[in-house]
């Protein structure tokens, strides 16, 4: 009887065993599922996000990856001039503004016939800079042309004073001669400033409209990429006050509560922005970096597979 009875405790303990087991089975295919789908969403954003910022189909770099330093410098010597002939045709006054307190607003400044649009230092003259920095400067050129045609089409039939295009320096031999026309990149967040991504940084300014200012906003999609933005209104009395450009705003008259007449009046704006033009990853290394996470090889291997047959 004693017998019979530690026989029926010892099969009810391995029957207790089993269940636990069963259960912690249970447990772990529930969570191995839960970090699949995170791991496949992790991943389908990665993806998605890469294609976003890179804009393959508008993007310029494929233009400019194996081109000769000769070949960029005659193309950035004969663009110099077609640009300051867009932006004659279009309105486009180039000129050099007039410093005004904080805030810098032109007057009667003459049109800068000899602008360089970032290149200044190229007009006419041309280093020894090897094949991959000329290749950036050529791609930083191309940027640059549209640029010129968004600005051109900003006018909107009316006249526009064009300050300023400022660059990046792209390498030792271009940080010599760039001068005035490098862009400052200091308390800005960069995505350039991220593994694996690579940007060039870019400033334009110029006086105008707001309606001017969105317009050349609106075709600063991917993979063009805002920075910063500001804006400053030149006022009847020529100080100048903080305005963000885009929100119309009015004071009543305290006298006789009319509202007054809204002119758009000429503000400085101010774009500081990244062309990314490279981002250095591949589902593959994402893959990787989720390996070795389980013990069991084939619960690994079919992990991976679930994810990369859920992305097709």
């Amino acid at each position: 009887m004693i017998d019979a009875y530690d026989e029926i405790f010892d099969q009810s303990k391995e029957l207790e065993d089993k269940i636990l087991q069963s259960r912690i089975i249970k447990h772990d295919f529930s969570e191995s599922m839960l970090e699949k789908e995170n791991a496949f969403e992790l991943i389908r954003h990665t993806i998605n996000l890469k294609q976003d910022l890179i804009n393959e189909q508008d993007n310029l770099i494929y233009k400019y990856q194996n081109k000769s330093a000769s070949m960029i410098n005659g193309e950035i010597n004969r663009l110099l001039p077609s640009l300051r002939k867009r932006c004659e045709d279009a309105g486009v006054t180039i000129t050099e503004p007039k410093v005004q307190g904080a805030f810098s607003f032109d007057d009667n400044s003459a049109n800068n016939n000899q602008y360089g649009f970032g290149f200044t230092a190229y007009d006419g003259f041309w280093p020894n800079i090897d094949k991959a920095e000329a290749n950036l400067l050529g791609l930083q050129s191309a940027i640059i042309k549209e640029l010129v045609d968004f600005i051109s089409t900003a006018t909107n039939g009316n006249s526009l004073k064009l300050y300023s295009i400022k660059r990046e320096a792209v390498g030792d031999t271009d940080k010599k001669y760039i001068g005035t026309e490098e862009v400052s990149a200091s308390n800005l967040k960069l995505f350039g400033s991220l593994k694996n991504v690579k940007s060039l940084l870019f400033e334009v300014k110029f006086l105008g409209k707001t309606n001017q200012a969105r317009t050349f906003l609106n075709q600063l999609r991917p993979p063009y990429c805002i920075i910063n933005f500001s804006s400053f209104r030149k006022t009847e009395d020529k100080s100048n006050e903080l305005d963000d450009g885009f929100i119309s705003s009015s004071r009543a008259d305290k006298k006789t509560d009319i509202l007054p007449i809204i002119h758009d009046i000429d503000s400085q704006f101010t774009f500081v922005f990244e062309y990314i033009y490279r981002i250095d990853y591949s589902t593959e290394k994402l893959f990787q970096a989720l390996k070795n996470h389980f013990s069991n090889k084939e619960i690994e291997s079919k992990f991976l597979e679930d994810i990369k047959n859920g992305l097709n």
